[in-house]
This record gives C-alpha cells, structure tokens and sequence, in this order.
C-alpha cells in the first residue's frame, strides 16, 4: 500500500502508561479534526461508516459538523482482555452499500488506531475512502489519513465513556 498523507494537528506531552480523556478535550478535539475536513474536502463526505463501538462518539459529533446524513456502523474486535490486540474480527457487517470501489464520498471513523490491524482490514472493504481517528499510536499510524494527536505506542487511552465522575479531595485542607 502507497504511503497515505496524513497531518497531525497538535502533540501531547506528559502521556502516561494511562492517559485519561474527558469529555471537553474529546469535543475539541473532534472539531478540530471537523473543521479541518470541511476545509480539505468541501462537500465531499456523503457517507459516514463508524467503528463500533470506539468511533460512535466522534461520529456523532462529525455527522453534525459535516452534515453527513447517512450513517451506517461496522463491527470490529481487535482487543481481547483490554490490553492485548489480536487479529481484526468483524462483528457486523456494513451494509455492501458502502464497500468497494464505491466508498468516494465514506468517511471512516475510529476513536483511536493502535496497531492498525483494524483500518487495514477496513481499507479492504472501502479502499476509495477517508480513515479518520482523534489519536494514533505509531504502529498504526500508516493506516490514517488524518488525526488529531499522536499517542506513545505504550499508552492507555482512557475514553470518557469508560470512565464515571468521582469526588474528588481538595489540594489543601479538608473538605468536610
């Protein structure tokens, strides 16, 4: 496969072995990546495939931003006790629709691309569209045609749908 452009928008520093995203910083992020899309590609999107279950949130948010009205999902497993990536498994199929030569105007969205293992087998089935994610690990780097921010390969993320609100203690004091 050719090299694929791709354009990084900003760099964290400070990544842990866990990196934990809240809901504020996943929005911006997504605009971010929104409006550089409108801008690169005025119009083009039609069509919008998400990864379940990662990419529903960023869909959502780039549906609206681009006004892409037709959305369908595929599924895919590619993690098996949270922490091991295996071989890509699709869980459920998009509809025959979007795939093949015909995926011009599909933006493909993933939350986050580890190894690569699953935008490879979905370039497959949609080799003419746009692979999209906010963070990008380098071993899967190759695989994206855009992204938000680069993630060390070791890293964790934490999404803000896994995670639940918690008390927390104040820096000085006590809070009783």
């Amino acid at each position: 496969m050719a090299n694929i452009a791709r354009t990084t928008f900003k760099v964290k520093t400070g990544f842990g072995e866990d990196y934990y995203v809240s809901w504020g910083e996943f929005h911006q992020d997504a605009l971010r990546l929104a409006k550089h899309l409108a801008e690169r590609y005025p119009g083009k999107f039609k069509r919008m495939v998400v990864v379940t279950r990662g990419g529903m949130g960023l869909g959502l948010i780039l549906a609206r931003e681009l006004d892409i009205r037709i959305v369908e999902t595929i599924g895919m497993s590619a993690y098996q006790d949270f922490k091991a990536e295996r071989a890509a498994t699709v869980t459920k199929e998009a509809s025959s629709t979007f795939l093949g030569e015909d995926s011009e105007d599909v933006l493909v969205v993933e939350d986050l691309v580890d190894t690569g293992i699953t935008i490879e087998e979905l370039r497959k089935l949609m080799p003419k569209a746009v692979f999209v994610a906010i963070y990008a690990k380098p071993q899967g780097l190759k695989q994206l045609d855009f992204y938000v921010q680069d993630v060390p390969q070791a890293t964790w993320i934490h999404q803000p749908w896994d995670l639940e609100p918690a008390r927390r203690t104040p820096l000085v004091g006590s809070d009783s």
